[in-house]
Parts: structure tokens; C-alpha cells; sequence
């Protein structure tokens, strides 16, 4: 069984109405299992988000904290985690390399470097000092990433989004081609008989591709606006795309598609560069935003004052809540981190005075309703037209991995036996 997963950045389950609407997600909805109650994790970042959709693990074992790493008093030029060693549990790419599948991955974080990823073009963003192009070919798999740009690079429209999001579903549908089918409409009505090494071709066993224009076109323009019902229709088109090269391979037979979010947004009304209070204050803290939270980073000496400070004076710092050592424990935050803050309603939190607003965004507790998430399975091992609730998104690793049949024993979530046939 071989496995096309799907990342849809920044929708939640408030989206599931307008969502299902579209024909491509729909189809999915009907012809397999849906979820819109699937609760994320904390924090509601896409970094952590996505490592834990392939390990099945929470941030405290995966070892994926945040977007970026925490350099003290470099807020602005902090390195992503990019590297796919940097995650410390198996995730299903590596566990399909050592079961001998191949994989392919398209944006999708946390993956450079990754020795278990064939076909690999990381989502890696250049600073003002690098080239590129040349981190992304550091960083993926630089031959076929050559190879891809010479074939199809006149397809793409640009590195912006929507467009890179076309772009990614068409190359993901141009892996797909490779497969061999006999079936297939240009093998079945030709006369001519493909070669031995055409027919021995083969798609990766897993692909994996992120999505990314939705919570672009949010953080830029806020909630609901009409770019992002543009956008909308261009997603559920890529979707289509993948979907369609699939059954022009005659690949659903053996082939499962997995849709999955991360988080939602919501809009900002105000921000606050909670730094500049801390310092103002003679706190001995660091705050790393989260953008509608932060990590406050301290020495654990500290632990005690710095969290009454804070709990003493949360309306001037614009804070809802602050997190325990034991509530961050009960929420499987990463190791290490000893506070954290949620902000009011509508408030972001800055790292610097001058870093760019966002129109909205994200890093809200869990109670938030734009925590909950969504989760499409179809597939030929999967139940139709079946809706779910209750799921974890760190469900979703080892429901994947007994779908394709892989080991993964390290996954903290459960498998999903309600939806197998």
C-alpha cells in the first residue's frame, strides 16, 4: 500500500463548512472517513504540528519546539528547524526507508538533509546573506531537484503563493506519472510496448506535500477575506491535480490519500513586544513569540520570580494566561520550558519593537476553537462516507502506518480502528 499525504496549512474546523463545498475535498468526504474534531498540539505552530502528523509523538519527545530555534538576544535572524536529524523520534519517512519504500517530500518541513528521502524539496528560506537557491539544493535532493527545475520550472508562475502551491502539486502529480499501469489510458491504447525500464518504473511509496498559500494569504490579509476564497479554490484545484494523476495511474487500488490541517488562524487587533517590558522591568526572561502566546525563557533559578511577576501584572503585559512548569508537563510542551504566556484575545505577541504585524495568526492555547483541526482518509482500507470525532492529531502516524504497513512503534497516539473497513 503506498501513501499520498496531504498538509493543508491553517484551517480549522470553523472552515469545514465552506471546505466541503469544494468538489475535490467533498469527494474525499464522501468516499472516505472526515473529521473535524481532531485536536492539535500545543503549541499550535506548523513546525512542531507537522512533526508530530509523521511520528505520532508530542513536542517533549520529538524534540521539535518551535519554528525557530531560541538564540538569546538574536531575535531577528534565529535559525528554523530545518534538518530532519534534529527530530529524535522515527517519523513514517524514515520507517518507510528502512521497510525499503521510497519517498518523496515537497515542502515539507523538517525534512533537509534527511538521508531516508529520495525525492526531497525542503521548505528552507534563505537570509538576507544567502542565496536561495543554493540553501535549497544544500539542503534537498539536489540532482533530481536540478533535474525537476530543467523539466517543469517554465509550469511554475513564480515563488509566491498561490502559485508555489500549483506548482508543488504539479510536480507531485509528475511523480505519480512515473508509475507503470497497464491500464493506464496512454499504455492500454498503444500499440507499442513500453520498455523494460519504463515498465519497472514506479511513484515514491510516500508522498508528502505541504500546502502552504492558505496561511500566507492569512497572516497577510486576515481571516475570511476574498484572496484567501481565492485561494481556496486553487487549493481544492491542486488537490484535484493529485487526485487526478492518481486515477489516470489506475493508482487508487493500492494508494492512500491523507488530507490533514494543522491549526487555524485568527485575526490581530493589537501586538506588544513583551521583551521590551521584561526589560523595562528588570526581569531576568526572554520571551520567544508564538504569535498569539510566547515561550518565556528563563534560568530555572528564576522560575519562581519571573512566573509571579508575570501573574502579577498580566494586564499590563496584555496576558490572558501563564503557564505553569506543571501545566506545560500536563501539555507535553517542549522539554526545557519551565513558562509560557497566552495572550487577550486579538493580541500578538512581538520579539522586537519594528518585527512586521501579522492581519492574523496563530500560537493560541488549546481551548482555542481554531485548534481543532481536520483529517480526510480514503483509501482502499478506509470506511466511506464515514465522519469521526475525538482524534489526536498524533493519531494520524501509526493510523498511516498500519495503513501502508510500516512499523511505528514509537507513536504515542493510538491507531484509528474506527475508521478501517
Amino acid at each position: 500500500m503506498r501513501l499520498v499525504l496531504i498538509s493543508i496549512d491553517a484551517l480549522s474546523a470553523l472552515d469545514t463548512e465552506e471546505l466541503l463545498k469544494l468538489p475535490n475535498l467533498k469527494k474525499l468526504a464522501e468516499n472516505g472517513v472526515f473529521s473535524n474534531d481532531v485536536r492539535t498540539i500545543y503549541p499550535t505552530l506548523t513546525y512542531p504540528i507537522h512533526t508530530s502528523i509523521i511520528t505520532g509523538c508530542y513536542p517533549d519527545r520529538h524534540g521539535i519546539a518551535h519554528n525557530e530555534h531560541f538564540i538569546k538576544d538574536s531575535p531577528k535572524f534565529r535559525p528554523w528547524y530545518w534538518e530532519a536529524a534534529e527530530i529524535k523520534v522515527p517519523t513514517l519517512f524514515t520507517a518507510a526507508y528502512k521497510a525499503g519504500r521510497e519517498v518523496a517530500t515537497l515542502l515539507w518541513p523538517v525534512t533537509g538533509k534527511s538521508k531516508s528521502i529520495k525525492y526531497n524539496l525542503p521548505e528552507i528560506m534563505a537570509f538576507p546573506w544567502e542565496n536561495q537557491v543554493t540553501k535549497v539544493l544544500k539542503y534537498g535532493s539536489k540532482w533530481w531537484l536540478i533535474k525537476t527545475e530543467l523539466m517543469y520550472g517554465k509550469h511554475r508562475d513564480g515563488i509566491e503563493q498561490p502559485q508555489l502551491d500549483s506548482f508543488t502539486s504539479y510536480v507531485a502529480s509528475k511523480l505519480i506519472h512515473k508509475d507503470y499501469s497497464p491500464m493506464a489510458e496512454e499504455f492500454a491504447k498503444s500499440d507499442v510496448r513500453p520498455s523494460k525500464r519504463r515498465r519497472m518504473q514506479h511513484m515514491p511509496d510516500i508522498i508528502a506535500m505541504h500546502l502552504v498559500a492558505i496561511d500566507t494569504l492569512r497572516h497577510d490579509n486576515g481571516v475570511k477575506s476574498e484572496k484567501e476564497r481565492e485561494g481556496l479554490i486553487i487549493l481544492d484545484m491542486c488537490i484535484g491535480r493529485v487526485l487526478e494523476a492518481l486515477s489516470q495511474r489506475d493508482a487508487f487500488l493500492d494508494t492512500v490519500v491523507c488530507v490533514v490541517s494543522d491549526h487555524g488562524q485568527e485575526n490581530v487587533n493589537q501586538s506588544i513586544c513583551l521583551n521590551t517590558l521584561l526589560r523595562e522591568n528588570s526581569i531576568p526572561a526572554e520571551a520567544q513569540s508564538l504569535g498569539f502566546g510566547a515561550y518565556i525563557h528563563i534560568e530555572r533559578e528564576n522560575r519562581r520570580l519571573v512566573y509571579e511577576h508575570l501573574n502579577a501584572n498580566k494586564d499590563d503585559y496584555l496576558i490572558e494566561h501563564v503557564y505553569s512548569y506543571d501545566e506545560l508537563r500536563q501539555l507535553n510542551a517542549p522539554e526545557g520550558l519551565h513558562i509560557a504566556v497566552e495572550m487577550q484575545e486579538g493580541v500578538e505577541a512581538l520579539d522586537y519593537e519594528d518585527q512586521p504585524t501579522h492581519k492574523a495568526t496563530h500560537g493560541f492555547g488549546l481551548h482555542s476553537p481554531s485548534a481543532k483541526t481536520l483529517l480526510w482518509l480514503m483509501g482502499p482500507c478506509f470506511k466511506r462516507n464515514v465522519q469521526l470525532s475525538d482524534i489526536n492529531i498524533v493519531d494520524i502516524a501509526p493510523t498511516l502506518a498500519r495503513a501502508i504497513d510500516i512499523p511505528l512503534k514509537s507513536a504515542q497516539g493510538r491507531v484509528l480502528n474506527e475508521a478501517f473497513i
